[in-house]
């Protein structure tokens, strides 16, 4: 049953405020720290080839800004880049204690080729691992540039790009500076997910038994699913569809158009300003109210439907045995 309590304590409250305090400089530092990975991974340069590993492959090509980059490789760790100018560098080195024998590129199968839409790279290693090695592929583009990423089994960070961005990867963690386009999709097998300050017409993001946080987001659509982790957003302007099986759901409301989420087993923590405006619709769970909101409601069973200023957007939440905590922020 549905319990609604005006405001469980003062420590409740400060308790919560600080750990999404914590988390806001979680995400921002993130989305700044995807720049050292990635140069990180450019130091590879400093190998030099070997039959341990080192560099197979660096080479610079022309591009247009505005084009698109399209990665489909087996077994590898991408990082993406964005640089002024208009040339694509390329480079693939090997970890270093992997046993390279003969023309490693062909046993993979690696190709770079310029296409009429932009720059392709891929890889064709055999379902057996002969030429699949542990390795990490890292491009440079412009910074307005189109981004689709696939690995089998690798993870995948990306700088901040000015262009729709999609991201697949089956088994590995996705990190994504950023992205100014129409469209944002990631996915992945069993990894988390981390997403800086995006704007862009649509946000899909789904891992199977991964954390998703991500920063500030304005897109028209925004949808979040987890199989069995948390979900965190520092900044909402739009409408968010999410949901998780057994994970916590915390997100800050900047400006919303609708919200729906839903969680099997766990708790849901909203920070929103004092004027907010809602429809609301709750089922299950325990709900605490901050002291700024005022919610005329009505209950039955385990579900309350109420309005916060007089209404306005849908606001639905559903828990199976967790707690919905309002706060003002």
């Amino acid at each position: 049953m549905i319990d609604w309590i005006k405001t469980r304590s003062k420590r409740d409250l400060v308790l919560a405020l600080v750990m999404a305090g914590g988390f806001f400089l979680l995400v921002g530092a993130v989305s700044r720290g995807l720049f050292s990975r990635a140069s990180h991974y450019a130091s590879s340069h400093s190998y030099e080839h070997s039959s341990g590993g080192g560099i197979l492959f660096d080479e610079i090509f022309s591009v247009s800004p505005g084009a698109m980059l399209v990665v489909r490789v087996s077994d590898l760790d991408v990082v993406v880049s964005a640089t002024s100018g208009s040339e694509a560098s390329v480079v693939l080195s090997i970890d270093e204690d992997e046993d390279v024998s003969g023309d490693a590129l062909e046993q993979m199968g690696f190709q770079v080729e310029r296409t009429s839409e932009g720059l392709e790279i891929s890889t064709e290693g055999d379902s057996w691992g002969h030429g699949d090695y542990d390795g990490t592929l890292h491009v440079t583009v412009p910074s307005r540039f189109d981004v689709q990423v696939r690995t089998g089994d690798g993870d995948v960070a990306v700088e901040s790009i000015e262009g729709s961005v999609m991201l697949n990867t089956g088994d590995g963690d996705i990190a994504l500076g950023g992205a100014m386009g129409s469209e944002v999709m990631i996915q992945t097998g069993d990894g988390d997910v981390a997403v800086g300050g995006t704007s862009s017409g649509s946000v899909r993001v789904q891992t199977g038994d991964g954390d998703v946080a991500l920063g500030r987001l304005e897109a028209e659509d925004v949808q979040v699913r987890t199989g069995d982790g948390d979900i965190m957003i520092e900044e909402l302007s739009g409408a968010l569809t999410a949901s998780t099986g057994d994970g916590d759901v915390m997100l800050h409301i900047v400006d919303f158009s609708g919200l729906e989420i839903s969680t099997g087993d766990g708790d849901v923590t909203l920070y929103a300003p004092a004027s907010l405006a809602a429809d609301v619709s709750i089922r299950g769970g325990e709900l605490i109210l901050g002291d700024a909101f005022s919610m005329p409601a009505t209950m039955e069973d385990r579900s309350l439907e109420g309005v916060l200023n007089g209404g306005g957007p849908q606001l639905s939440i559903r828990v199976g045995d967790g707690t919905i905590r309002l706060i003002e922020r």
